[in-house]
């Protein structure tokens, strides 16, 4: 092996050890990107679960319209009927 091989062998060398380092570095940011969303996701679907449940809560307060308009019908029918007394 010459001189000139050597220092191409060199060259190559030194290029993969600075890639590596770049991809450490990149793989580092991703694992902190990674850690960073996983978070916003648990919280994210602890918020879903809260907001489940209070729309639960919500439905189960609505008015029953139908029920409400037969409760008023009863109610008129026997008004009725006391007139009629």
């Amino acid at each position: 092996m010459d001189l000139t091989q050597f220092e191409d062998l060199e060259r190559k060398i030194i290029g993969l050890i600075e890639r590596q380092d770049q991809l450490r570095s990149e793989n580092s940011e991703l694992r902190t990107r990674i850690n960073m969303l996983e978070e916003q996701l648990a919280s994210a679907g602890e918020e879903n679960q809260r907001l489940q449940i209070q729309c639960g809560e919500l439905t189960g307060n609505q008015r029953d319209r139908d029920k409400e308009e037969m409760i008023r019908h009863k109610v008129v029918d026997l008004l009725q009927r006391l007139e009629g007394l």
